[in-house]
């Protein structure tokens, strides 16, 4: 009878390793690295806005400028004020939720979290336009 234990012990620890590995291979091949060449340029629209007060400023569309350190740039399109301050940028990345920014061109719509260029974080929905 505890013969039979180990080898159960042993079957269910090699399946629990076995689904560990092919969920990390399959994150490898469906795309959790960022492919920032397939949305350089891209104009962009962030949208439900969260983090950014209790009546959060709309927005101007933005074009994704480069990527660098896991986060896209987006240049918005004409600057804005937001607390007295010219808001000419914002730096965004959904590493959180476990799929890359670049992911946008192949997905009408994105869960980002970002911050704008006077360091205030946000979190929005972003789409291409």
């Amino acid at each position: 009878m505890g013969t039979m234990l180990y080898i159960i012990y042993a079957i269910i620890i090699l399946s629990l390793v076995s689904i560990l590995y092919l969920c990390a291979k399959a994150l490898g091949l469906f795309g959790a690295r960022e492919k920032p060449e397939h949305i350089i340029g891209t104009k962009v629209r962030l949208g439900e806005v969260d983090g950014l007060g209790p009546t959060p400023p709309k927005l101007p569309y933005a074009v994704v400028a480069n990527y660098s350190n896991d986060q896209s740039r987006l240049d918005f399109i004409e600057p804005f004020s937001f607390e007295g301050k010219s808001e000419k940028y914002a730096l965004v990345s959904a590493r959180h939720t476990g799929y890359p920014v670049s992911r946008l061109s192949k997905r009408s719509l994105l869960a980002v979290n970002g911050a704008l260029e006077s360091g205030k974080g946000f979190v929005a929905l972003i789409a291409s336009v």
